[in-house]
């Protein structure tokens, strides 16, 4: 007696054919939409405030209109730069570069911070903002212009990332602010702005607000009036660049 012929496998349901048709064609008509649509840079470049700084929506100084493209460029460098292997300075250059800004800056001034990449540059609000504004005053306009001159020339080749951060008692709306978060976008884009208009190449910046998330450490017996008080400041990130020196 010859063997059962083994059935054929029905293989997936007829349905399945049409819908994956249906899929194929929804995807190609929202690409399409999305290759043709017209991006409103206004409304873009206000959104992108709470998130990489508000450079189209300041009050005085450029506006810089961006194209689609180089939107999506600006998205890839500032990947590119939190992606920079952690580099070590030589102690002697590092120590070079404490004094030159320990010389010509005051305490008061500017506090700096070593880190595992490059350093810090610390600025409270209280130097160089009007309170509860993104306005800067006209003694901080010279101290970024100093701060710009050293950029330029101690650290001359190192990218930079200007980070707003504020404390962490809401604002509820105050002068024209919805958030911290808004806020201290807007605060890191007017020092980034400042910077570039003292000669800092754009290409070597980006900007960043984080609002109250990310607060610096309380002092043991520290009120909490004075630590919220270092948590509203602006920080200029200097990130050294593998294989160079400053």
């Amino acid at each position: 007696m010859p063997p059962p012929k083994k059935c054929p496998d029905p293989g997936a349901p007829a349905w399945m054919l049409t819908f994956g048709d249906m899929n194929t064609l929804l995807l190609t008509f929202f690409v399409f939409l999305i290759t043709t649509m017209t991006v409103d840079i206004k409304k873009f470049n206000l959104v992108l405030s709470a998130f990489q700084g508000a450079i189209g929506v300041m009050e005085q100084g450029k506006s810089i209109n961006l194209t689609r493209e180089e939107l999506m460029n600006m998205g890839q460098k500032t990947e590119r730069l939190g992606q920079q292997k952690q580099i070590v300075r030589p102690t002697q250059e590092v120590q070079q570069i404490l004094g030159w800004i320990s010389k010509n800056f005051k305490k008061k001034e500017v506090q700096v911070q070593i880190t595992e990449r490059g350093f810090k540059i610390l600025l409270t609000d209280e130097a160089i903002f009007e309170r509860g504004s993104d306005r800067l005053t006209p003694d901080a306009r010279n101290l970024v212009g100093r701060i710009a001159y050293f950029l330029n020339t101690v650290v001359p080749r190192d990218n930079l990332r200007v980070e707003g951060h504020t404390d962490d008692v809401p604002i509820e709306g105050a002068r024209g602010f919805r958030s911290n978060l808004v806020l201290s976008a807007a605060r890191a884009a007017r020092v980034y702005e400042a910077l570039e208009n003292f000669g800092v190449r754009p290409e070597r910046m980006s900007i960043a607000g984080y609002g109250a998330m990310r607060p610096v450490k309380r002092r043991e017996g520290e009120s909490i009036e004075a630590w919220r008080a270092r948590n509203r400041r602006v920080e200029i990130v200097v990130l050294w660049r593998q294989g160079e020196s400053g």
